[in-house]
């Protein structure tokens, strides 16, 4: 079985350098403990409606000759893009980030989401399940306070034992923003938190994919997202091990500033 360091949050935003955001995934993951990963996943969190793998495929095509794409069609667990380097190979699989009516980010993980009228967070949830995606309710700056923090918490009591609903941490949160007490909560009830690198709508933010995740093993390329996968729902002592660390407070201020420039806030 070899290593594969799993990156259970990733944006490809069109203003991105794929090479950089190769390069760099390769970096990351190399300055967490030393450890070398045979090869990397990314869970793509697209929008709805939209197709995450032929995106990325064409950003591949139109912005670089150094990454070879193969692709992986009716295998067992589904269809995939594979970017290979000389580093190794990275599997890209589907998903969707959609936003329920309490504001709440949703991920589907290996399952992406058509587009969609407005959800509640519980309807979003059995949605992503339906559709044989992964369910994972991330932390975001601000999103578990109050109201919003009290429905995460209903969820996750909510949830039956095989329910496959995950939470996830992310490398947005900085240094002195203590581990949210959901996520704890979460661990202590035997259900897996999660972990990635949620690069922001800011150019030169591509350099941080693969800088937080979860450290899973799998046989071989074509089966790695099955058995990825099969490890989220049903972990283990030795696996999934998050991995990453917080951010440094001045780069979470200045990411603050610039989201809200770019999203047009005063």
């Amino acid at each position: 079985m070899a290593l594969w360091a799993v990156d259970c949050h990733v944006h490809l935003y069109e203003a991105y350098d794929i090479d950089l955001a190769v390069r760099s995934a390769w970096n990351n993951v190399k300055l967490q403990d030393g450890t070398v990963p045979y090869g990397q996943c990314w869970c793509l969190a697209a929008p709805p409606g939209t197709n995450g793998l032929d995106t990325t495929k064409l950003m591949v095509k139109q912005q670089s000759s150094k990454i070879r794409i193969v692709e992986i069609q009716d295998s067992a667990d589904g269809n995939y893009v594979v970017l290979e380097r000389s580093e190794g190979p990275i599997l890209v699989v589907p998903g969707t980030q959609a936003i329920s009516t309490e504001g709440l980010e949703v991920l589907s993980l290996g399952a992406e989401l058509p587009s969609i009228g407005p959800t509640s967070l519980l309807k979003l949830v059995e949605r992503v399940q339906e559709t044989g995606g992964l369910p994972v309710v991330p932390w975001g700056v601000g999103k578990w306070f109050g109201r919003r923090g009290e429905l995460v918490s209903q969820l996750l009591k909510g949830a039956s034992p095989d329910d496959t609903l995950l939470l996830a941490d992310n490398a947005n949160r900085p240094w002195w923003w203590p581990l949210p007490k959901l996520l704890r909560e979460a661990t202590d009830a035997g259900r897996t938190v999660v972990s990635g690198s949620d690069p922001l709508p800011i150019r030169g933010d591509e350099a941080r994919i693969a800088s937080a995740g979860v450290y899973c093993s799998a046989e071989s390329v074509a089966t790695a997202w099955q058995q990825i996968r099969q490890t989220l729902l049903t972990p283990n002592e030795r696996e999934p091990k998050v991995y990453g660390e917080s951010m440094s407070s001045v780069r979470f201020w200045r990411n603050q500033v610039l989201i809200r420039v770019a999203a047009g806030i005063s």
